[in-house]
């Protein structure tokens, strides 16, 4: 088949989403998870810089992973190009256009686990650089000057008796065990839970398991969103890489399986409502429909490369990746910062 060649247009386009997404994360990691000015800082602009070269360097992977081996195959699909996005860690990902279908279930499913198994190569390479460096604490650690203004908004937040909208949302969410009581004197803070990866590389680098107060390193935490979006993405739903996968290994069910997996991933919202949230973008975006390819038969070689898709998937997957817990005051260990 013959390939379609890239204009320079759409390798200029390529070039700036990259660039502009790079830079989105660079700033959401350095306001948001940093807690500082990445363009002031230089603290925080190094550890932007970092965390925003090690999670494009796994997005870029997991890319290039299914254009090559699409190209391979011989069937033609755009440039991807990457999404930048104010929130979260500041990116949506990548998207790759398909101009022409796989022509058999191999190429399905070689192309489908292609992304998945490179972006996970390139995590652990990133966590190999930051496991190092994480500062494994056993209880949580905060800033001496931030005790004040702590203790005056949990006085404020129990003198309170405002009954709006959203004070009534936040009830129920803690009826149902979503979101954790409020306490006069503890503070919420976000918890996040570890995949097997990380789990073992924290024992391997620093000699006992990480805490749940661990502060990764920002290379290190750049894999733990790879992680995240490798799990997210070997869900064996419609266009997701593990609804290709799924596709080709199961042609006749793959629709009963993306059916019953969309109803799990929506359930999940009890576990943590980021959940929720995919399955009402999967649901948007129309990608619960999968690609159909011609009935052929399976190589080894791809049963072998699902195989290894489904290792990444196991090694990365977090039931409840992020948690919400109330921290009395007296559990924290309040620390002096250096001049």
């Amino acid at each position: 088949m013959d390939q379609e060649p890239v204009t320079d247009r759409a390798l200029r386009r390529c070039v700036g989403m990259f660039l502009l997404t790079l830079l989105s994360v660079y700033l959401v990691y350095g306001y948001q998870w940093s807690g500082g000015d990445p363009l002031s800082d230089w603290k925080h602009a190094k550890e932007s810089f970092i965390f925003a070269s090690c999670l494009m360097f796994i997005l870029l992977s997991h890319e290039l992973g299914h254009y090559i081996v699409a190209k391979r195959h011989g069937f033609s699909l755009s440039l991807p190009y990457f999404l930048p996005f104010p929130f979260a860690f500041g990116t949506l990902g990548a998207v790759i256009r398909l101009k022409s279908m796989p022509s058999n279930r191999n190429a399905l499913l070689e192309m489908g686990a292609a992304g998945p198994i490179a972006g996970f190569v390139a995590a652990i390479i990133t966590a190999c650089i930051g496991m190092p460096f994480t500062e494994n604490h056993k209880s949580i650690e905060l800033p001496a000057s931030q005790k004040e203004s702590l203790e005056q908004l949990l006085l404020t937040e129990s003198q309170g008796s405002s009954s709006s909208i959203w004070d009534m949302l936040f009830d129920s969410l803690v009826w149902v065990g979503l979101l954790p009581e409020m306490s006069s004197t503890a503070i919420p803070l976000t918890i996040l839970a570890d995949p097997i990866l990380l789990q073992g590389l924290g024992i391997f680098f620093l000699g006992e398991p990480l805490s749940p107060y661990a502060n990764l390193h920002p290379a290190a935490f750049a894999c733990w969103v790879g992680c995240l979006l490798t799990a997210i993405n070997m869900i064996p739903i419609g266009q997701l890489d593990g609804g290709h996968i799924c596709h080709a290994l199961f042609p006749n069910h793959a629709k009963m399986i993306g059916k019953i997996s969309l109803a799990v991933v929506t359930m999940g919202m009890f576990l943590w409502l980021g959940w929720l949230v995919w399955a009402i973008m999967l649901f948007l975006m129309g990608a619960t429909h999968g690609l159909q390819v011609p009935k052929s038969d399976l190589s080894s070689r791809a049963k072998i490369v699902a195989f290894i898709a489904l290792i990444a998937f196991g090694l990365s997957f977090m039931f409840r990746p992020v948690q919400l817990v109330n921290i009395d005051m007296s559990d924290i260990q309040w620390i002096e910062e250096s001049k």
